[in-house]
């Protein structure tokens, strides 16, 4: 039973990295079949952890699942899933900025002007921060900004009404 295992470890290797079982052909770019393999697996891995008694039988499809869930939301086209983002992020922008007027935060305040702008500027003007093989852009680059100004500048000394 090891033996077979083995002997098929490379034709594993090579369908999660999208190519046919030997390896000599391309069938989905590595990078999106990496993701595909990786989210499926995790989620195999997830279930069969958490699983019970007969519950462990479900990992296999619950991993397929996964997989086939990601493949169609990749047939979706570039240029929709764009659309969808930016009403998504903007969605979470307002929602976020709702919640700072909510709880009574004065965005007028130097402070909280000055973490929100950057923020704002940095994630919608594609801000890119780089060293040597690093590189952090977009919503991740805004929300460390974010946490560190945050941290950084001092609060003010006014009491808050």
């Amino acid at each position: 039973m090891m033996v077979i295992g083995l002997v098929l470890a490379p034709v594993a290797v090579n369908m999660a990295m999208g190519k046919t079982g030997d390896g000599a052909a391309v069938l989905v770019p590595e990078r999106t079949a990496l993701f595909i393999s990786m989210l499926s697996l995790a989620v195999t891995v997830l279930v069969s952890l958490k699983g019970r008694g007969m519950l462990r039988l479900i990992p296999i499809l619950c991993g397929i699942t996964a997989g086939y869930l990601v493949s169609l939301l990749q047939t979706i086209p570039t240029p929709v899933m764009g659309g969808i983002m930016l009403l998504l992020f903007g969605a979470i922008m307002v929602v976020g900025l709702n919640s700072l007027v909510k709880a009574g935060e004065d965005l007028m305040e130097p402070r909280n002007m000055c973490i929100v702008s950057l923020v704002l500027v940095f994630g919608i003007g594609g801000m890119v921060f780089s060293a040597g093989d690093f590189s952090i852009k977009g919503i991740g680059l805004s929300g460390i900004l974010g946490v560190l100004l945050n941290l950084v500048l001092p609060r003010s000394r006014r009491p808050a009404a």
